[in-house]
């Protein structure tokens, strides 16, 4: 056995508030060592050690931040009230009713979409008015009550902590897309239309920003699965970004492709009027969200959120895209969409299969990944 105090771990350990002094195995401190030498050969490979996301000079800023919002809301460090382990009966809490009711909206929608949105002859000239009125909202009422959804268990599960990374997110992709409507950069140029709502600065839908904020944050959570530890931030901030920008391989031809249009592409492309480079901006506007979330305490504020709560928060909010163009029998779209999130899967098995029951460097200071 030997002690290590915490005084004499790197950075990452150090910073760690109040760590005890830790008894490690031979064999743990040896897997600890082995882990920390092969970052810093990697680091020698590109010229220098592989810093901390939070040491590089322009992060700064966020960083402190981040440490400041953790700090607020450290009362809730030890867990949501009432559940006894990170998995344990999350569906039986509001954060569970919350799932249930974005589901069961979601299925009514579809339904309604293929029954009636498909065959505009079948509904009943009594009900045409209730129709227009419900078609027109049945898009932002999805978000509005996602958004809900996703606030209760946050709010549940890390207090108040996520609203500087909210409001982060929400400035960074209104700016992507105030630049996309207007200048084509970075996704290609497109305009939405008056289905999504009140456009800010009569370009941009106020739920879109919003929209991309709920999914960033479930896609970070199934990302730090595959990458955990403060040492892996890069690989995690490439692959969330990557799994958010999968959701659009759905979204855009479910949203854009054929009447009705909730927006319209300027600059059309080979994948259903889509052009390739929206899939670049995206890729691009989800690693700037993941970076300033994972500078904006992320880890702290959803380190007890289980992950299988967010896979059915980002599973349920992907089911109406892929049920869209189900039903619209884009059949090249859902097989592309099946055949890249089934890469995905594979890339995470992949990883978690090299790394068998390794410990990531967090755990070993005392500081959950």
């Amino acid at each position: 056995m030997r002690v290590v105090l915490s005084a004499h771990l790197d950075r990452a350990h150090a910073s760690v508030p109040r760590c005890a002094p830790r008894i490690l195995s031979p064999r743990l401190t040896l897997r600890s060592r082995v882990r920390r030498s092969g970052v810093e050969w990697v680091g020698r490979w590109h010229g220098s050690p592989l810093p901390h996301l939070h040491d590089l000079p322009f992060c700064r800023v966020l960083h402190r931040v981040g440490r400041a919002s953790r700090g607020a809301g450290e009362q809730h460090d030890r867990g949501p009230v009432g559940v006894t382990g990170p998995d344990a009966n999350w569906h039986r809490t509001p954060a569970g009713w919350g799932i249930a009711l974005l589901l069961a909206f979601t299925i009514t929608a579809l339904a309604g979409y293929g029954i009636f949105g498909l065959n505009p002859e079948r509904i009943p000239p009594s009900l045409i008015g209730f129709w227009r009125i419900s078609y027109a909202f049945f898009a932002q009422l999805h978000i509005i009550i996602g958004a809900v959804v996703l606030g209760i268990a946050l709010v549940r599960w890390g207090g108040l902590r996520w609203v500087p990374a909210f409001l982060t997110v929400y400035l960074i992709s209104f700016l992507s897309e105030f630049f996309g409507t207007g200048y084509g950069i970075p996704f290609g140029l497109y305009e939405y239309t008056s289905l999504l709502g009140y456009k800010i600065a009569d370009r941009v839908p106020w739920v879109i920003p919003l929209s991309w904020f709920l999914m960033a944050v479930p896609a970070w959570i199934l990302a730090r699965e595959t990458f955990p530890g403060a040492l892996r931030w890069f690989p995690r901030i490439v692959f969330a970004a990557v799994l958010l920008t999968l959701w659009d391989l759905a979204l855009d031809p479910a949203m854009s492709f054929q009447a009705p249009y909730y927006w319209i592409w300027t600059d059309t492309g080979p994948y259903f009027k889509m052009p390739w480079v929206n899939l670049a901006g995206w890729l691009g506007t989800g690693v700037l969200l993941m970076a300033a979330m994972e500078l904006l305490g992320i880890r702290s504020w959803t380190r007890t959120i289980p992950p299988s709560y967010a896979l059915a928060y980002y599973g349920v909010t992907l089911l109406m895209p892929v049920g869209m163009i189900v039903l619209e029998g884009l059949w090249l779209a859902v097989l592309v969409t099946f055949l890249s999130y089934l890469a995905a899967w594979g890339l995470h098995r992949a990883v978690a299969r090299g790394t068998p029951g390794a410990p990531s460097t967090d755990r070993i200071a005392g500081e959950p990944a």
